[in-house]
């Protein structure tokens, strides 16, 4: 609320009202500490400047792009509508990373037994997992999976694949190991303001129902996915080229750019309810890629090489990882945001990786973290 009028524009705007209505006052008395006239123009300025600041609030509030925090929650609770219920649109909790934990036995006496719900499996660091339903072996079966959620919600529990091999409560079979084959996702914080938004725009498109927007509407509203992207698939004929089938894919992620096959299977499960009738709906779990970023550049003389290379290194790193499913990475997107900081010398950024853009697949998501940048500040 920069533009919004402050206390010395009240403060001056009283004495000239005040010394045009009385010629006796002087400029000089009003701007004296201690007199009178000093003290009622700075708690009118006061005031002044406290209601503006309010009415500002309340328009700021007022608005979907402007409004943070409670004041965005209050909005959309009161402007949208979740097509899945009917009932206003929340925003989602902090949720946690699911996968499928897998137990094994290849000796002792394979006999049949049950591994409870609840059973939680553990990596080296401590990072906990439950499952979430039982897992029956009958005699001679040597191998189960089921899935699990994380125990704590967060991205900490996006596991990598091969970390989950400690079993915290007593199995039914001494012979049992466990581990997880592939990576735990969906583990995300709170949403976001700007995830909420972009929730709630898209809420609206997902009233009507099969369009692209209705599946990516439905596919975020699945525990632990951050992201979707739908786009339609044609198969053609392979003599006249005619289109033979049209389909429709959508592409899910976590905020943090993690999926796994058990969440895709968690979207799919729920995609007749935002597809047409009748069409099929692809769900995958989109692959995150890692990009390779070199930057060189002078800064400004007098400048704090390390600050300036931490902040550079953070501004690149949010850029990228801003990139939606199946969204290019351009090198001009890069240099724009390494010209704008502060202690660069204009007209001295060289990006050096990548060489060109960055163009993934429909179903990849390039990502990168801000200690892998490499920065070479001149």
């Amino acid at each position: 609320m920069a533009d919004l009028p402050r206390f010395d524009e009240f403060f001056n705007l009283f004495v000239r009202e005040a010394i045009s209505r009385n010629t006796s006052l002087t400029d000089l008395v009003f701007r004296t500490p201690g007199t009178d006239a000093n003290a009622m123009a700075a708690a009118a300025a006061t005031v002044a400047e406290e209601v503006v600041r309010q009415v500002g609030i309340g328009v700021r509030d007022a608005m979907l792009e402007t409004a943070k925090d409670a004041a965005l929650d209050r909005y959309v609770h009161d402007h949208y509508i979740d097509p899945a219920t009917n009932d206003p649109l929340m925003r989602q909790d902090a949720t946690a990373a699911r996968g499928l934990l897998k137990f094994s036995r290849s000796t002792g006496s394979l006999l049949a037994g049950v591994i409870p719900a609840g059973t939680r499996v553990a990596t080296d660091l401590g990072i906990e997992v439950a499952s979430i339903a039982e897992a029956p072996m009958v005699i001679g079966q040597t191998s189960v999976e089921v899935e699990a959620l994380a125990v704590v919600a967060g991205p900490g529990g996006n596991v990598a694949a091969g970390k989950l091999t400690r079993a915290r409560d007593s199995l039914f079979d001494a012979a049992l190991t466990v581990t997880n084959e592939a990576k735990f996702a969906g583990g995300q914080e709170r949403e976001s303001d700007v995830d909420y938004r972009g929730r709630a725009r898209l809420s609206v498109q997902a009233l009507r129902r099969g369009t692209l927007g209705a599946i990516e509407f439905g596919a975020r509203q699945v525990s632990g996915v951050g992201m979707a992207v739908a786009s339609t698939q044609d198969l053609a004929d392979p003599v006249t080229g005619d289109v033979r089938t049209r389909w429709a894919r959508v592409a899910i992620a976590d905020r943090s750019g993690q999926a796994n096959a058990t969440l895709a299977a968690a979207v799919a499960a729920g995609m007749d309810e935002w597809a047409a009738a009748g069409e099929v709906v692809e769900v995958i779990a989109a692959v995150s890629t890692d990009v390779q970023v070199s930057l060189r550049f002078r800064l400004r003389a007098g400048a704090n090489t390390l600050e300036a290379a931490a902040r550079i290194r953070a501004a690149v790193a949010a850029l990228v990882n801003g990139l939606r499913v199946g969204e290019t990475l351009k090198r001009d997107a890069i240099y724009e945001v390494v010209r704008q900081d502060r202690d660069v010398v204009q007209g001295s950024v060289e990006v050096l990786l990548p060489t060109a853009d960055v163009e993934p697949d429909d179903d990849e998501l390039l990502r990168c973290s801000a200690d892998s940048i490499l920065v070479n500040p001149l």
